[in-house]
């Protein structure tokens, strides 16, 4: 170890391993080809089971221009762990990301899908045909409902796909003053009142 320039430089000039020690059992290791090998000397891999990180410092930061990459290899997963159970945020299928939940590192709920080749999004669906495609994979599946709420009150509003291909468009559920508006260029052309009547250019 040396002082210079305002640095300090600690080196080993031969071809050997860094290694940290707390408790007499190994925490860190520096390898000499520069990869950084948290927990046992048996690790191999960041998430391979062999260690636990009680915390990481929210006020850790980055610095420069250079992106913060974390590279996976070959079929390998992204895992968070908490308390035992392990959620897979990152799962590569090829050149897609997918996003998953559950334990341990195959046959998980798929919560969304990536799509490398033409930036499609899939909920539910890993492979969706279209920009967004929400998929419901119950096995009850008698409709595809998307959600929309406000923050202030209980009432929503749905778009759903029913069983058998049919389509509902549901305005204000739980309320019964809801309108649904039907507008061209900013400019209301058609409305259906909570009554029912349908009202055309008024």
């Amino acid at each position: 170890a040396f002082y210079s320039d305002n640095n300090m430089y600690c080196n080993i000039r031969e071809s050997g391993n860094w290694i940290f020690y707390t408790a007499n059992a190994e925490r860190l290791r520096i390898k000499s080809d520069g990869n950084i090998i948290p927990g046992t000397n048996n690790a191999t891999s960041i998430g391979d089971g062999t260690t636990n990180f009680n915390s990481i410092w929210a006020s850790t930061r980055f610095r420069g221009n250079d992106n913060v990459k974390l590279v996976l290899g070959n079929s390998q997963n992204l895992v968070i762990r908490h308390d035992g159970t392990d959620n897979i945020i990152g799962s590569p299928v090829g050149d897609d990301l997918h996003i998953k939940s559950g334990t341990g590192d195959n046959d998980n709920q798929l919560i969304a899908c990536f799509k490398h080749s033409n930036g499609n999004v899939g909920i539910a669906q890993d492979n969706p045909a279209t920009r967004l495609e929400v998929r419901d994979n119950s096995s009850n599946n008698y409709g595809t409902n998307i959600r929309l709420t406000q923050g202030y009150n209980t009432v929503f509003s749905e778009i759903a796909s029913n069983f058998g291909g049919s389509m509902t468009l549901n305005a204000g559920e739980g309320t019964t003053t809801a309108v649904m508006h039907f507008q061209v260029n900013n400019d209301e052309k058609m409305r259906i009142d909570s009554s029912g009547r349908v009202l055309i250019g008024l």
